[in-house]
């Protein structure tokens, strides 16, 4: 239990003083909140209310940061860096020593999510009670579903320089064509339907059902095929994994 919180302090430490994984993580979905929600507030989307919108998709902003890009981005690093080929050859387990590395990305996912709930109360008094707690328990099993895809993109990565400079191209079309910041109405239609093929796009979707009584309704529809497609890329990436798994175990 000491090694676990030593390596946990560490990992904080560690944290801390790389500001970039607190700017995407922490950072930039609360200021876009502040930003959007000033601007915006007394908008409404389909008739429903911004932040009934907005809050579930900036959450989702954070998972993919928190849990999927930071993830990945360390795994990969200690990959590279042989670090886990070190560690098979002590007494520590390989499992527990990940495992503290995706309870630290975990802690900062709904670090980032409690966050952007405090804005939205304090800010621009939106309630949070007792109706959101099962939006809240979706979330919090969706951070444990991102982690795994951070886990399964960074067992198919080896170099760092690579996976971080590829991520951060998506990162911004992913989030842009996802209907979280800009509305997908706005867009030609041709990129309408390529944004069907981006999965937070359909994370969006999921969070935004659990959101509220108004917003079921308005994705009932769509929430089946959105779970279908997230549950597909999990299963893709893991399908590829384990295809190459004798390869990528010696890259450990």
């Amino acid at each position: 239990m000491e090694s676990i919180k030593k390596q946990l302090s560490i990992e904080f430490k560690l944290l801390f003083r790389q500001p970039l994984y607190l700017v995407f993580s922490l950072i930039m979905p609360a200021m876009s909140l502040l930003m959007f929600g000033s601007m915006y507030q007394n908008m409404s989307y389909d008739g429903i209310d911004f932040f009934s919108m907005y809050i579930p998709s900036f959450a989702m902003i954070v998972l993919f940061a928190g849990a999927v890009y930071n993830t990945g981005n360390q795994i990969v690093a200690d990959k590279e860096q042989k670090i886990y080929k070190r560690i098979m050859v002590t007494p520590i387990k390989l499992q527990r020593f990940i495992g503290v590395i995706l309870f630290k990305n975990f802690v900062v996912s709904v670090s980032g999510f409690i966050i952007l709930l405090i804005i939205s109360n304090v800010f621009f008094r939106v309630q949070i009670g007792l109706d959101k707690l099962l939006f809240i328990l979706v979330y919090l099993l969706f951070i444990l579903f991102s982690l795994s895809i951070g886990i399964g993109l960074a067992i198919l990565s080896n170099r760092i320089n690579v996976y971080s400079t590829v991520m951060m191209i998506l990162f911004m079309p992913m989030i842009i064509f996802s209907d979280a910041t800009i509305p997908l109405a706005v867009f030609p239609e041709l990129i309408q339907k390529l944004a069907f093929l981006n999965p937070l796009y359909h994370g969006n979707v999921v969070l935004r059902f659990f959101w509220s009584v108004e917003t079921r309704a308005y994705y009932n529809t769509q929430l089946l095929p959105s779970l279908l497609f997230l549950l597909g890329v999990l299963i893709l990436i893991y399908i590829i994994v384990f295809l190459n798994r004798k390869k990528l175990y010696e890259d450990y």
